[in-house]
């Protein structure tokens, strides 16, 4: 409605007073967002498995430390695609009438996460690990859920940079849309470097979340054993 993005706001002060639950809640109110649906809270759940994974690991609960470690880099994952960070997730739905069932860039979500990161899974994975190890940004300290919630919110504001995702919905639109071999194709052809660039990101900033937790617990020492599998899975 002519203000600030979430993101914006949630950055401008520099600081942690608008990484809070109210905060988020007074701007998705002051947007007309009242369903539960149309409020994004992925950050959020940074801050539980951050919590949770200092809590285990200072109760010496290695397993469920390993366990929350791992469902937490779903979110980091999400985070540093950049459509996740965006009100354009889905293409240009603002553009769509009341009730209707598509609008402009409706099916570049899925296009270019799915089929594209699927087709060209190989190339991705030979470039993640070179653009994680070139990534020079820095990241803020954390030592509490809080931090690693804002820290999240900075991963966003880092990728939308690289992928705008308006330049994302439009290329989609200019290809045809769909998930045809020409537009996922289309859509390597102009992102493909840079899907690996931000997935580099991600994984740095994933790296730096895990590091945070371990240290906020004080370093306890991991057993020299595996952690077993199916115990995972139960925590799961």
């Amino acid at each position: 409605r002519g203000g600030p993005t979430l993101r914006d706001l949630t950055l401008a002060s520099g600081d942690l007073s608008n990484m809070r639950v109210a905060a988020w809640n007074d701007w998705y109110a002051g947007n007309g967002k009242t369903d539960w649906n149309a409020k994004g809270l992925l950050p959020f759940r940074v801050w539980q498995f951050f919590t949770l994974m200092v809590d285990r690991l200072k109760a010496g609960d290695v397993e469920h430390f390993v366990c929350a470690a791992g469902a937490v880099s779903h979110y980091i994952g999400d985070a540093c695609q950049p459509l996740h960070g965006s009100y354009h997730a889905d293409g240009y739905r603002e553009r769509a009438d009341a009730g209707a069932t598509t609008w402009p860039g409706k099916g570049v979500h899925s296009t270019y996460e799915d089929k594209m990161v699927d087709r060209f899974s190989a190339q991705l994975l030979a470039t993640i690990g070179p653009q994680a190890q070139a990534f020079n940004a820095p990241i803020q300290p954390m030592s509490t859920g809080q931090a690693a919630a804002l820290a999240t919110v900075q991963l966003m504001d880092h990728v939308a940079k690289i992928i705008p995702p308006t330049e994302l919905c439009d290329e989609y639109i200019r290809l045809g849309g769909g998930t045809s071999r020409p537009v996922v194709d289309g859509l390597w052809n102009t992102f493909g470097p840079r899907t690996g660039q931000v997935m580099g990101a991600g994984a740095r900033y994933l790296a730096a979340v895990w590091d945070a937790a371990y240290a906020a617990a004080a370093h306890p020492a991991f057993p020299a054993v595996a952690v077993d599998e199916a115990a995972l899975a139960a925590i799961y």
